[in-house]
């Protein structure tokens, strides 16, 4: 139903699944975007399908997905570099999501509310997934 308006974005109600089609990424040893752009455009996108996500399992009476945004590290870094830095990452993409899904028209969540559903955990260096933030339900 939201393809052309969130083509990065798929949603599968069956199963509770909300996949982008790629993950966030940031540069080297910040929580700064690679690409400002392409950044915006999947924050702009994941913001639309959670939205629409949300009010369609709402009226359906059915509870409201609640995702988490993880945030992941090169594993070169100390310990506890790795679990700060992966989870100012992932706190930076919700920032960016919260304040998508605010301004769409369609969102009848409060602040609050969708600071509910929408997550971030810092899980530290990875062999496979490096400077990186990715959705999970």
């Amino acid at each position: 139903r939201i393809g052309s308006r969130a083509p990065l974005v798929s949603l599968d109600l069956l199963h509770l699944s909300v996949r982008t089609e790629r993950q966030w990424l940031f540069l080297g040893d910040r929580a700064e975007y690679v690409d400002g752009p392409s950044e915006a455009e999947l924050i702009g996108q994941t913001a639309v399908a959670l939205v629409e996500c949300n009010a369609a399992l709402a009226a359906q009476g059915m509870p409201l997905l609640v995702v988490a945004l993880e945030g992941h590290t090169a594993n070169k870094e100390p310990v506890a570099f790795n679990e700060t830095l992966s989870l100012q990452r992932a706190e930076r993409v919700r920032a960016d999501v919260l304040f998508a899904m605010l301004l769409l028209p369609t969102n009848s969540m409060s602040h609050a509310a969708l600071q509910r559903h929408v997550l971030a955990r810092g899980l530290g260096g990875s062999v496979k997934l490096e400077r990186c933030v990715e959705l999970r339900v």
